[in-house]
């Protein structure tokens, strides 16, 4: 089901918050249908492109956010990653985040790499694939 006919199945009209967690250029155009003006689009996905003129006439405000912004410019305020990731930490032991694993494909080896690989590649994958240990 399309993102915007979901949205309208649990009774939005719209939504002032919307995360881009994957392909989010692909589903753009359902995005600019559902989302209210002044809106807010955060992404953390990484689409080759990414066109949002759609949220334009919505003046739609769009942010991405990436793990090692602060550490690969060197910013100022690099303790906040401390923080934050701390704060994830915290989040995991308490059971309120939960991992995304879904498959584990065994010791890295080149066998269930390429069975990792496979899987990813066929569209059918759920959450996260992971090889755990050396085999």
């Amino acid at each position: 089901m399309p993102l915007d006919e979901g949205v309208r199945t649990l009774g939005l009209k719209q939504v002032d918050y919307v995360a881009g967690l994957a392909a989010t250029d692909e589903h753009l155009p359902a995005i600019a249908r559902i989302i209210a003006p002044h809106g807010h689009l955060a992404l953390i996905d990484d689409p080759k492109a990414l066109d949002i003129t759609p949220l334009r006439a919505k003046a739609v405000s769009v942010s991405w956010e990436g793990v090692f912004v602060r550490s690969l410019f060197g910013a100022t305020d690099l303790v906040s990653q401390h923080d934050a990731l701390n704060e994830i930490s915290a989040l995991i032991d308490k059971g309120v985040l939960k991992t995304t694993l879904h498959d584990d494909f065994g010791p890295l080896n080149a066998a269930n790499l390429a069975r990792a690989h496979a899987h990813v590649e066929s569209g059918k994958a759920i959450g996260k694939a992971v090889l755990s240990g050396i085999a």
